[in-house]
């Protein structure tokens, strides 16, 4: 049986510079369209990632794994359960 991830992890760089590293319990999961600000939500969903869907398929799953990793010119934001 695979382990169950324990842990929400956030972390965000503006710039390279690290602005946000949060940690969560892995049932935050169930909140993390209301946790990533509007503005970064919708550069997100422009690449095509429904962030809806990802939600919903890793709480099928509460493994450890990389559930998004987003990186334009000025925004580095990377998401995982661990």
């Amino acid at each position: 049986m695979d382990k169950l991830a324990q842990n929400l992890k956030i972390q965000l760089f503006r710039n390279e510079e690290k602005k946000v590293d949060l940690t969560f319990k892995a049932k935050t999961l169930e909140w993390i369209t209301e946790l990533i600000p509007s503005y970064l939500a919708e550069k997100i969903q422009a690449k095509g990632i429904d962030l809806n869907n990802l939600q919903k398929k890793a709480k099928e799953k509460l493994t450890p794994q990389s559930l998004l990793l987003y990186e334009d010119n000025e925004i580095r934001i990377h998401i995982w359960l661990e």
